[in-house]
């Protein structure tokens, strides 16, 4: 049964911690893997307003370089198959008793601009305005990840 955070999540108290002190950009979808609420960390990490998210399809909003690239939406680019936060969103709805942990290297256009991004994602199902919708928190690795290749570079 999916976590039910309706309650916690109206809580004025509540909501202001998980969804604006945690360092994690935390973002919910719903089933159609639209953005239904973002949290200050999202915005910071991807640049953008709740005008620029909200009910907006997921790789669309996160600024994904293959929507951006070709023009389309999320979930009929050449490569949605193999995305990894859509695999690990609908991964987390068929098994909503785990939580889904995956990591993701990828291309995303914040502030108009193309990064190489490497994120740690988890994501698990939850109860949200009474409708079954995905939790999912994203941290930003890339230094690590980036610091991590130059060490490897200068050991070789």
């Amino acid at each position: 049964m999916p976590l039910a955070i309706d309650n916690l999540l109206e809580a004025v108290k509540s909501s202001d911690f998980l969804f604006d002190n945690l360092p994690s950009a935390i973002f919910l979808v719903d089933r159609n893997i639209k953005v239904r609420k973002i949290n200050i960390s999202y915005k910071a990490l991807f640049s953008k307003n709740e005008l620029d998210v909200i009910n907006k399809l997921c790789g669309n909003s996160l600024g994904c370089s293959f929507a951006i690239d070709e023009n389309k939406l999320c979930g009929s680019t050449s490569e949605c198959i193999n995305c990894a936060i859509r695999n690990c969103i609908k991964k987390a709805f068929n098994e909503s008793e785990n939580i889904q942990d995956t990591l993701l290297t990828k291309k995303f256009y914040i502030n108009n601009k193309p990064l190489l991004k490497h994120f740690r994602i988890k994501a698990k199902q939850v109860k949200y305005n009474e409708e079954d919708m995905i939790i999912i928190a994203v941290d930003d690795i890339t230094e690590l990840e980036e610091q991590k290749q130059i060490i490897t570079d200068m050991a070789n």
